[in-house]
């Protein structure tokens, strides 16, 4: 199960349990709740940002939306920080 809130937090949770998996903050605002597809978790920013995290390697990727290539790019976007 996986969560977002507006203040840039996004959450992973055990399905069963529901102990916290993992938890990334963001400097951004999230504008929606995440979309989870082929190992990847998805959010928009309320900033035109999408967010895409590795659920393998909790790492994450950033690109702005709108601009010529639409894919998730790699960008110098700060980790997340794992609570």
């Amino acid at each position: 199960m996986v969560y977002a809130t507006l203040d840039g937090s996004v959450f992973s949770l055990h399905a069963a349990t529901g102990k916290l998996r993992h938890a990334w903050r963001f400097d951004k605002r999230i504008a929606s709740q995440p979309a989870v597809m082929g190992g990847r978790i998805f959010v928009g920013t309320l900033d035109g940002w999408l967010i895409g995290i590795d659920r393998r390697t909790v790492l994450s990727t950033a690109g702005a939306c709108g601009e010529a290539d639409r894919r998730t790019m790699e960008l110098d976007f700060p980790r997340p920080r794992i609570v």
